[in-house]
């Protein structure tokens, strides 16, 4: 069902965790914290799950009515167990956490496994309130640190800005509602890994190993456009309006409007020169099914991790910082 009254920040952290318990990708993310069964596997990824328990969470759902719960699932109300310290580690939460909602995009069951945690949503309140008042999670709400940016490249090779930048500008003059992808950066985390976007595969699909982790100075006068709340993805559409035929993405993740509404990315770009979509945005906007009035909306469904896609290049000359070779978790 798309969300069409959206919450609005109040004096205390409840609208956070309202958000997270809405979101497909912050359900994905709770889920893999608490060890919830069946759905973990699904947003996991992992390649070895079980059809017929696939099969098993489509039909529960599908059989469900709206005031019938599922049976319900072994998820614990806390974090798990198997993670200590995990809450105060950011490299450690953000890894567990992108690892959990890599593949949600394309997985074939994903909008039934989004209702089946929504479903679940009562259980995961307190794990919700456990991670929003992480101190690994704490700027996962901010703005973007424009002094800690990262830069993803091949090896000890410098990544061609200029390159990138003609990417984006044909991006742009094509008018899709698809972000204009090409100049991308994303948010330092530490010195075992980097940056988010290093969770992502298919951002480091086309790259040579080892990957060039690479500091990009970004202009203190640049214009960032938050992502953090699904309010900023509507206000962005109100103000750029562009309407459009509903993608057949849309329809699969729970859009059911005529017509639909996302953000003329061409007009953007004049204002603005670039789009930050934090964590928090990942976790309670992407992939969301929105009502805009009388339109269908839904901010990128194929978002991974938390990054800064720049419509223009408004930072200097990229430093190289390390080459990355993976990532293990303590435990």
């Amino acid at each position: 069902m798309p969300l069409s009254n959206h919450l609005q920040p109040s004096g205390d952290d409840s609208w956070r965790k309202a958000l997270l318990l809405r979101g497909p990708r912050g359900l994905a993310a709770l889920a893999r914290l608490t060890g919830l069964s069946n759905v973990h596997e699904l947003v996991a990824g992992h390649a070895q799950a079980s059809r017929l328990q696939h099969q098993d969470i489509a039909s529960t759902v599908q059989a469900a009515s709206p005031t019938e719960h599922p049976p319900r699932s072994t998820c614990d109300t806390r974090i798990n167990e198997a993670y200590p310290g995990i809450l105060s580690d950011p490299e450690w939460l953000i890894y567990t956490i992108l690892t959990a909602i890599s593949d949600w995009p394309w997985n074939p069951l994903g909008q039934a496994a989004r209702q089946y945690l929504f479903l679940e949503s009562d259980n995961l309140d307190h794990a919700a309130r456990d991670l929003i008042e992480a101190p690994a999670a704490r700027s996962w709400w901010e703005a973007l640190p424009k002094n800690e940016q990262i830069m993803l490249g091949s090896g000890e090779r410098q990544p061609d800005v200029q390159q990138l930048a003609r990417r984006v500008e044909v991006y742009l003059k094509e008018s899709s509602w698809r972000l204009p992808w090409g100049l991308t950066t994303s948010n330092k985390i530490g010195p075992r890994l980097p940056a988010a976007r290093l969770c992502d595969d298919e951002a480091v699909y086309d790259l040579d190993e080892p990957i060039g982790c690479w500091r990009v100075p970004v202009d203190s006068e640049a214009r960032v456009y938050e992502i953090t709340v699904p309010s900023d993805w509507i206000a962005l559409c109100e103000t750029y309006p562009k309407l459009i035929h509903i993608p057949p993405e849309w329809t699969r993740w729970g859009v059911d409007a005529v017509r639909g509404l996302c953000a003329d990315w061409f007009a953007v770009a004049r204002d603005w020169d670039a789009l930050h979509i934090s964590m928090a945005g990942l976790l309670t906007t992407v992939g969301l099914p929105l009502e805009i009035g009388a339109y269908g909306s839904i901010f990128e469904d194929e978002i991974g991790s938390e990054l800064t896609v720049w419509f223009r290049p408004c930072f200097g000359e990229p430093s190289f910082v390390t080459a990355f070779e993976g990532y293990e978790p303590p435990l």
